[in-house]
């Protein structure tokens, strides 16, 4: 047991030496940041930083320069992508107001609670106006005759 003691003692104490080493820290002519434990691979014209050294940090020194940013030419309308949606996107968003309906009527008849029926009896008119808006914004979408109707038609399940 004493073995084991001295030994755990011995390994600690050498760890404690090898970890209180002096770090040697300089900064080159170019820059670049030299860390090292041997004060004699430090190379020439190598200036010693100053700072704390116990703090964790590497001492860097940012640059007092500003450098501009340089903003890229924005892209031309014409190649600009256009604020059209494609016919599909419209057809997925009007499934998704008709299925949102039909929950929301489902929910009105069959909730067991009176504050889930509540809800849903409110939801409906919300509803009803986001088909009424789709529906106008579809006008002005830019998608072919028959791609409007389909999507008309799909709507005409929300009364």
């Amino acid at each position: 047991m004493t073995k084991i003691f001295c030994l755990a003692v011995g390994l600690f104490l050498v760890t404690v030496c090898i970890v209180s080493a002096d770090i040697y820290k300089c900064r080159t002519p170019a820059g670049k940041l030299v860390m090292t434990d041997d004060e004699t691979v430090l190379p020439a014209g190598c200036e010693p930083v100053k700072g704390v050294a116990d703090k964790g940090s590497f001492n860097s020194v940012p640059s007092l320069q500003v450098e501009e940013v340089v903003q890229p030419d924005p892209l031309p309308e014409s190649k600009a992508a256009p604020n059209v949606k494609d016919a599909s996107v419209w057809q997925g968003e009007a499934n998704e107001l008709v299925k949102r309906y039909k929950d929301a009527v489902r929910r009105r008849y069959r909730a067991t609670l009176e504050i889930d029926r509540l809800r849903a009896v409110q939801e409906l008119p919300v509803l009803r106006e986001k088909k009424q808006k789709m529906l106008d914004a579809l006008s002005g979408s830019g998608l072919r005759r028959d791609q409007q109707n389909v999507i008309r038609k799909i709507l005409d399940a929300i009364p």
